[in-house]
């Protein structure tokens, strides 16, 4: 019996749990405490099966609260205090002591607390404690929570109606209390942005407050025929009508020891192949992340240059690399080949749909449609676009309903920051596609120049009465009409430069055939993109072609090799205030005595030459034209 009756109300519902008879003896089921502001209290129902499905976990040790000065301090010491050690151990043992090293050194860093065996307790044999599950939650929400739940205790022993309002009370109470503290939270989102917050952290915010959570039964790789998958995805990059060259993996000979590709990893290989990962990439089943390795001090850096370079020359990989197996993850209803969501349009200058017409794909009949949607945008068989500028325009008044709200907080943002929010949510929605759909009628374009207007005012304050060039001029935007021009020569300049050349090849078509049907039909305008093709068809030769650069065609250490950057010494130079100017053996040149001191330490930090090579920009200049 879970459900709470109201006084006076037979207790009536029963909750039943069916269950087959072979699965009785591994289903077990509890009633947990605290409904939830729910009249019936949850039931939590536990399954258990021999063989444990692969869940979806977070592998990451660190967090946002990782110190990693003191991660680097830890793992610096802890690498001292065992290097000697290690020394004369084998290379799998020495790569096991210095992840562990890393583990010990993260969890210190982060706070965590090693695993210890909680107490029993009679109330509660599985207390954990959490930290708060969302930034909005306070003490004000738990200490309602709690006062919720003695008013259902309270009410449970008396079950009086006095007890029972009560309880209703203050359900609804933790109901207020929780949609106020949302409101409050997102105000204070709304307060903290300025024009100097990056427009994807705007992006990713209103993204997480605008989107649900969804189930999404993600893991396809239990139930698939592994070994089918791997041969498909090997196929991919390996085509079976290409002759193998033999079945199995043969061992590389060196052919020289002086090959710059058969040589040995250098530390600036290793620094710029930990410098080029991505930060926030996802760990693997070990939980160490790239920025673990990023912060790793360089006495750390040295052995695992070793650990790696006794990898490459062996060809003999850590047991622990050998029990990892990449899973392909499919996408959830994600076909190559899809006849359901297959469309077929005439293109008809009058509207008219052909009802006859239709085609049999893989057994599906796909009947002749007037309007289709590729790639976002909503065709119909006129190329007018009027439902996908109609959408547009929705889109935009949604996007401005958000720039409403941030503005209505307190006293609004300032006006960079509004124009900011409102060109990184409203413009950017007819920015895409916007010189394909380009309206060609007055009423569809000042359909979507009002729905830029709306926003302007938004943004800027201003009223409904202010001329609209008013307000072009002051925020400084242009008209939807000539972004898409911009947008559509940028694209042309694009295309012209660098190619590909079949799309040169359609956009010429399209120019030849426009023009002749402008020509019978002096009245029809031309479309944005072949007014911007033409008119950057005329620096065509000023542009010219555009010369990549293939990475095979360069020398690997070209690629690799980073510039070394000493940023100190220009500081400190940068500090003084006066500078004396002596003449020094160089020739033609004027050296101050803090000038000459920069040069010679400089010299001494890195050993280089007496008489290295200088270069210098636009901060040195010659003693006939003035000062430093």
């Amino acid at each position: 019996m879970t459900r709470i009756n109201s006084p006076h109300e037979r207790a009536s519902n029963i909750d039943l749990i069916f269950v087959s008879l072979p699965a009785i003896k591994l289903v077990t089921y509890k009633q947990l405490e605290d409904p939830w502001d729910s009249d019936h209290y949850p039931l939590l129902i536990e399954y258990k099966r021999g063989v444990e499905c692969y869940r979806k976990r977070f592998n990451r040790l660190s967090t946002r609260g990782t110190d990693w000065d003191e991660y680097s301090k830890l793992v610096n010491s802890l690498h001292l205090e065992t290097k000697n050690r290690c020394e004369n151990e084998g290379r799998d043992i020495t790569y096991a002591n210095h992840v562990e090293i890393m583990y010990k050194a993260v969890n210190v860093a982060t706070g965590r607390k090693e695993k210890q065996p909680l107490e029993k307790d009679n109330k509660n044999n599985n207390k954990v404690y959490k930290n708060n599950p969302v930034k909005w939650w306070d003490a004000d929400c738990k200490k309602v929570i709690m006062e919720r739940k003695q008013k259902l205790k309270t009410y449970l022993s008396d079950g009086s109606v006095s007890s029972f309002i009560e309880y209703k009370k203050s359900c609804a109470i933790v109901r207020r209390t929780v949609k106020t503290k949302k409101r409050e939270c997102f105000k204070e989102f709304c307060n903290s942005i300025n024009r100097w917050t990056g427009l994807s952290y705007v992006w990713k915010k209103v993204r997480i407050l605008k989107n649900s959570f969804s189930r999404v039964t993600w893991n396809v790789w239990q139930t698939s025929d592994r070994e089918k998958v791997v041969l498909q995805e090997v196929d991919k990059i390996a085509h079976p009508s290409v002759t193998p060259h033999n079945d199995h993996f043969v061992p590389y000979t060196y052919d020289t020891d002086e090959d710059t590709m058969n040589a040995e990893f250098s530390m600036a290989e290793l620094n710029r192949a930990i410098g080029c990962v991505k930060r926030l990439s996802a760990p693997g089943r070990d939980g160490i992340d790239y920025e673990m390795i990023r912060r790793l001090p360089m006495e750390f850096r040295i052995t695992l240059l070793e650990i790696l370079n006794n990898i490459w020359i062996t060809a003999d990989i850590p047991n622990e690399w050998r029990m990892y197996q990449v899973h392909f993850i499919d996408k959830i209803g994600k076909k190559k080949l899809e006849p359901s969501k297959t469309s077929i349009m005439e293109f008809s200058k009058g509207g008219y749909v052909d009802s006859n017409m239709d085609m049999d794909f893989n057994g599906k009949v796909i009947n002749n449609t007037p309007e289709v949607r590729f790639l976002r945008i909503i065709m119909d068989n006129q190329l007018k676009f009027e439902n996908h500028i109609s959408y547009v325009r929705g889109k935009m008044e949604k996007a401005n309903d958000v720039v409403k709200y941030v503005n209505g907080v307190t006293r609004g943002p300032e006006i960079n920051t509004a124009l900011m929010l409102y060109k990184s949510l409203v413009r950017s929605v007819s920015d895409y596609g916007g010189f394909v759909y380009a309206p060609v009628t007055r009423a569809a374009e000042i359909k979507l120049e009002r729905g830029q207007f709306l926003g302007l005012r938004t943004a800027l304050g201003y009223r409904n009465s202010t001329p609209t060039n008013v307000i072009i001029a002051e925020s400084k935007v242009t008209y939807i009409r000539n972004r898409a021009s911009h947008l559509a020569k940028n694209f042309c300049t694009k295309i012209m430069k660098f190619g590909p050349d079949n799309i040169m090849k359609s956009i010429e078509e399209l120019c030849i055939n426009e023009s002749l049907y402008c020509y019978k039909r002096p009245l029809r305008m031309k479309s944005v993109l072949v007014k911007a093709w033409n008119d950057v068809k005329r620096y065509s030769t000023m542009l010219g072609k555009g010369e990549g650069y293939p990475i095979w065609k360069m020398e690997y250490l070209a690629l690799t090799n980073n510039m070394e950057v000493d940023l100190d010494y220009g500081a400190q130079y940068s500090c003084l205030e006066e500078k004396s100017f002596a003449m020094t053996e160089l020739a033609f040149m004027a050296y101050g005595e803090q000038d000459k001191s920069l040069i010679d330490g400089v010299i001494e930090k890195y050993n280089m030459r007496s008489r290295p090579i200088i270069v210098y920009t636009d901060g040195s200049q010659l003693k006939e034209r003035g000062k430093h």
